[in-house]
């Protein structure tokens, strides 16, 4: 929250306000350089944070908030908010323009000019005319001076209302260069972002490229593994078989040759000799 005084003797003060939860506060512009610390909001009687500063009324002020915590946030009471700060327009002119002094000549002559009273009867606009410029004479127009006037026609003196037009133009010149800097660094922070924003999705983009050919590659691994897994099972599976078949034929030659070689044996065997007591008796 912020509350602007009125204008006094050319100056004015400001108040800012925050609730009391926020914490350590600091009131960082330019009226005191940027640096946190030198103007610290301290607890009101209602509980919320406040501090004030006094400025020139003409002149603009940016500001923002400090938290310990290196914490800056805007004023939403401001009168703008730009790029760099909260922005305070500086305060309507309170002085009263005067009339401007009228040349001492016309002055002289209308004081020397006897108009008639009202007993007389009032004097026309023609009377006042004739009265100011004199009868018979021409009047001469009001943007052309006359000899006298420019012979003793100074500089002329600024009124209030040309210091008033003079503080208006600087602080109007002043507030469209803080524009156009707010514009640039706008500009600047958009593209800033821009640029960011594609490179994130750039590097998105190939980290997401990436993992599909690391996933794709995995699964063609995976693929090579099962079919190496499969192809070295097959290979065990016909070792195997081929090593029963092996030994299978081998217990059978084996059996054969036994076989073989019991026939062998037998048949080279000499018959058996016959008992004597058989012998003799068979003879007999």
């Amino acid at each position: 929250m912020l509350h602007r005084s009125p204008v006094h003797a050319g100056r004015r003060t400001l108040t800012f306000r925050l609730p009391g939860d926020h914490g350590r506060i600091s009131v960082c512009g330019t009226f005191n350089d940027w640096t946190p610390g030198k103007l610290v909001m301290e607890p009101a009687s209602d509980g919320w944070l406040e501090a004030t500063v006094e400025i020139p009324a003409a002149e603009v002020v940016v500001f923002r908030y400090r938290s310990d915590r290196d914490w800056w946030f805007d004023e939403l009471d401001a009168d703008a908010i730009t790029g760099e700060g909260s922005v305070v327009e500086p305060a309507a002119s309170d002085s009263v323009s005067e009339p401007e002094p009228e040349p001492s000549d016309a002055v002289s002559s209308r004081a020397d000019t006897q108009l008639p009273d009202k007993g007389e009867g009032a004097a026309t606009g023609a009377d006042v005319r004739k009265l100011s410029v004199g009868e018979g004479a021409e009047p001469r127009a009001a943007s052309e001076p006359s000899q006298g006037d420019t012979a003793d026609a100074g500089p002329r003196p600024l009124t209030p209302a040309d210091v008033a037009a003079k503080k208006e133009a600087k602080l109007r010149k002043k507030r469209a260069k803080l524009a156009r800097e707010a514009e640039k660094r706008r500009r600047e922070i958009e593209t800033k972002r821009i640029a960011a924003e594609k490179r994130a999705k750039k590097r998105a983009e190939e980290a997401e490229a990436r993992a599909i050919k690391v996933a794709r590659e995995a699964e063609k691994a995976k693929e090579a593994a099962r079919k190496a897994v499969a192809k070295a099972a097959k290979k065990a599976q016909e070792a195997r078989m081929a090593h029963r078949l092996q030994a299978e034929r081998r217990a059978r030659a084996s059996q054969e040759a036994a076989a073989a070689a019991a026939e062998a044996k037998a048949l080279r065997r000499p018959p058996a000799a016959p008992e004597p007591g058989v012998s003799e008796a068979g003879e007999s």
